[in-house]
């Protein structure tokens, strides 16, 4: 079969790399060859011990799909309510664009719809900064390998077992153990609901070993492997890994809370569990997690995955990242970079387009030749009219285009740059908050006091009577507004916005005065009722915690010789 017809799976960690070659036959793809390569403890460029090993395979020139970790993924439960006219792209667009702003730069990103419910339009958004991914990308790029696609790993993970667990009526976790990082997803028969990682993995259980029995780590990883159990063997051993388990449950668990804060209905309650990577196949570990959690808990090394494939635990990111390419995938999310997708459409649709080119020359060749010479001509001279005209159009649709685009870019370019000065200031202020504020105290919004009081301004301005108007949090983007004093490029006015458990706001009285101390700020206090902006929706969420919402403006002091 043509190498062409082949596709290339390749997890790379921190401790090994597992390459994973699929062929589809007759619309079922078949693991043809899995493998893996342990990285040396003290290696500098991977790239140089995987390279040799993938061209010794025979995998170099196949087409790729990598992997990155969910630690350099963002991943955001996105819902729009029923009423919401915008169509799932139009939202995403939006989101991002406010993301770009924070990023100052763009981010690439990826969906997947849920299905739609009472409760309106649901997705997951998954995004993540181009410096990331490009050096995800440099090193199979250093190695030669062709890359056609770049797949969150825990994404993967539910590719390769999603089909291996039956029909998912109620939610369940997928936890893949890595080294030095585990990713966790939960999906359900809608899609996927949620995904997280955490920087905790089988190096923790390896380290544990090692200072329990005072070993070297490559020798605890033997002995971990070869010895390690936590429901019987070596007592020593077995206590440390059972400390390192309650470690690693503990960091889950946060995973969990967060998921559970997003989805809060019985339906969303997971009921089952499949864990994969190397700790999964330690002994009895899974019977613990299963104890600590309540729910079934199985190892992937245990199912029968389809498609059939050996250590389903080990090779379930590489089986998953291969069966994307096939789009074999549970949940579509490509984190490939827009340039890498265009140049490899390109590459695809070459031949057709060398097709339909020999096709119109042969029809154009028997038109001429068929045709009178004078009929000829004419036709030439309409067609090199017609030609400059189509020019001209498309100029002039590309002048618009430029100049619709810069004056975007100069409406944009202002506030930018003034958030960029003025990140120093907001810098050192939220250190400042950050170290004075009180353990009861939550900061939940910092910003400019123009952008906020615009839509406090205007609402008031919409009443009859000298009663102030309640203003609720306006639901769009306010400009940094140029004022007539002062330097425009300067936040002359800051508005913290938070939540406190002191009814008396004792602790909100001396995070002000050591805001007041501040050499930096010429003036900190309360915000007066009538220009604060309401938010019902919050104060209701937090009142259920017994939190009394305050508002703070803090004036920057002016520089020297200002």
């Amino acid at each position: 079969m043509p190498a062409t017809d082949s596709v290339l799976g390749l997890d790379i960690g921190h401790h090994s790399a597992k390459a994973v070659r699929a062929v589809m036959r007759h619309s079922r793809m078949e693991i043809t060859h899995a493998d893996t390569l342990r990285l040396p403890p003290d290696v500098t460029d991977p790239a140089q011990v995987i390279a040799p090993w993938l061209n010794s395979l025979g995998f170099q020139k196949l087409r790729t799909v990598v992997g990155v970790q969910g630690s350099s993924v963002m991943f955001q439960p996105f819902s729009l309510p029923p009423e919401d006219p915008r169509s799932m792209s139009q939202a995403v667009t939006v989101e991002i664009a406010r993301y770009n702003e924070v990023a100052s730069e763009s981010m690439v990103y990826d969906f997947l719809p849920l299905a739609e419910n009472e409760d309106g339009k649901a997705l997951l958004l998954a995004m993540a900064r181009p410096n990331v991914l490009d050096k995800v990308l440099d090193l199979p790029k250093r190695m030669g390998l062709t890359v056609i696609d770049l797949i969150p790993m825990s994404v993967a993970v539910v590719n390769a077992l999603h089909a291996s667990i039956g029909p998912m009526e109620s939610p369940c976790v997928f936890v893949d153990v890595g080294h030095t990082v585990s990713e966790v997803l939960v999906a359900n028969k809608e899609g996927i609901l949620f995904a997280r990682s955490f920087m905790s993995g089988g190096a923790m259980f390896t380290d544990a070993v090692a200072a329990a029995t005072d070993q070297p780590s490559r020798h605890a990883e033997e002995t971990k492997v070869t010895q390690g159990s936590m429901d019987g063997g070596d007592k020593v051993v077995s206590q440390a890994l059972h400390e390192a388990a309650d470690q690693w449950l503990a960091e889950l668990e946060t995973c969990l809370s967060v998921y559970s804060t997003s989805y809060q209905a019985d339906r969303y309650r997971p009921t089952r569990m499949v864990v994969s990577g190397g700790a999964s196949e330690l002994k009895g570990f899974t019977q613990y997690v299963r104890g600590r959690l309540g729910i079934d808990v199985v190892a992937a090394s245990s199912l029968k995955t389809l498609p059939p494939f050996k250590e389903a635990g080990r090779y379930a990111v590489a089986v998953g990242l291969a069966m994307s390419a096939f789009g074999l995938d549970f949940g579509r999310l490509s984190l490939l970079p827009p340039v890498m997708k265009e140049r490899l459409f390109l590459k695809r649709q070459k031949k057709h387009w060398i097709i339909a080119l020999t096709t119109a020359a042969l029809i154009l060749a028997i038109s001429v030749g068929g045709g009178y010479r004078d009929l000829k001509r004419q036709q030439e001279r309409l067609s090199k009219q017609q030609g400059i005209l189509g020019r001209c159009q498309r100029l002039a649709d590309e002048i618009s285009a430029v100049e619709k685009k810069n004056r975007q870019v100069v409406t944009m370019a202002q506030p930018a740059e003034t958030l960029v000065r003025n990140g120093p200031f907001v810098r050192d202020l939220l250190q400042l908050l950050a170290a004075a504020r009180s353990p009861d105290d939550w900061i939940t919004m910092v910003c400019d006091a123009d952008s906020y009081l615009a839509g406090s301004d205007l609402a008031r301005g919409l009443t009859t009577d000298s009663t102030p108007a309640p203003v609720e949090r306006q639901r769009r983007r306010q400009p940094i507004v140029q004022t007539k004093e002062g330097n425009p490029e300067v936040m002359r006015s800051i508005i913290v916005e938070g939540y406190t458990k002191n009814p008396d706001l004792s602790s909100v009285n001396e995070l002000i005065g050591a805001l007041r101390a501040s050499s930096f700020i010429d003036h900190a206090d309360l915000l007066s009722d009538d220009r604060v902006v309401l938010d019902p929706s919050r104060d209701e969420q937090w009142a259920e915690r017994r939190a009394y919402r305050f508002v703070l403006e803090i004036k920057q002091a002016a520089p020297q010789g200002f």
